[in-house]
């Protein structure tokens, strides 16, 4: 859906009645019940359209209450998105480029550094993050502990934040993935299987995947291929 970068006012459609029909904005409160000054409140977006001034304007204009009430809203959405934007903005390029690519080639977004607010928007919905630092702060305590990343530990490599975590993200969002959350890890019976894994593997084949997620699955375990950014460092 497209968004505007900018914010109408309900005055505007307030006054571009009052030219239509010849009125001032002193007429207008005489037949609204309102003070001069209340209407050109209205008019220049000091002040918001509430129920009671909605149902006054519905009497005295051709726009019903319930239009107002909804321009109203609309307006006010439109200003509180164009504020978070600007804020999210800053973030833009703490993203790697990598990152955004990747969510474009997915197809989650088609923004650039160029419109930087609905890149960091996007970016933060993918991940299913309200602000940038409710992700900052999940990411920490995802990175600390025993078990926190074993793999890019031991691969001494420097992982861009943006890029790991989109890539893991699309893990998540995977069949094999939801498939996971409803398996009963079987250590014992992984262990066991290990000879039967190790002989598999070494017959590479055209269902060799297919076949060692099978034998995977019946100890709980989900193998799963994600496809990662460009020049990822388990790439290199």
């Amino acid at each position: 859906m497209s968004t505007t970068n900018y914010a109408v006012a309900p005055g505007a459609y307030l006054e571009e009645w009052l030219e239509d029909e010849g009125l001032s904005q002193g007429q207008a409160a005489a037949m609204l019940g309102y003070s001069r000054k209340q209407v050109n409140e209205i008019v220049n977006g000091r002040a918001p359209i509430t129920p009671d001034a909605a149902t006054r304007l519905g009497r005295v204009t051709p726009i019903p209450a319930e239009s107002w009430l909804l321009h109203e809203a609309k307006y006010r959405s439109d200003r509180a998105r164009i504020l978070d934007e600007e804020r999210l903005a800053e973030h833009a390029g703490e993203i790697h480029a990598n990152a955004a690519a990747y969510l474009r080639e997915i197809g989650f977004t088609q923004a650039t550094k160029r419109s930087p607010g609905n890149l960091v928007s996007d970016f933060l919905a993918f991940h299913r993050f309200g602000t940038w630092e409710a992700y900052q702060e999940s990411h920490e305590v995802e990175t600390t502990g025993e078990w926190a990343l074993a793999a890019l530990k031991e691969s001494k490599s420097l992982v861009d934040q943006t890029l790991l975590t989109t890539w893991l993200r699309a893990g998540e969002m995977t069949e094999a993935f939801e498939l996971g959350q409803t398996c009963t890890y079987d250590s014992e019976k992984l262990e066991s299987m290990l000879p039967e894994l190790r002989e598999r593997a070494a017959r590479p084949d055209d269902t060799l995947l297919k076949d060692l997620n099978s034998m995977l699955l019946q100890a709980g375990v989900i193998y799963l291929m994600v496809k990662p950014p460009q020049r990822f460092p388990f790439m290199v």
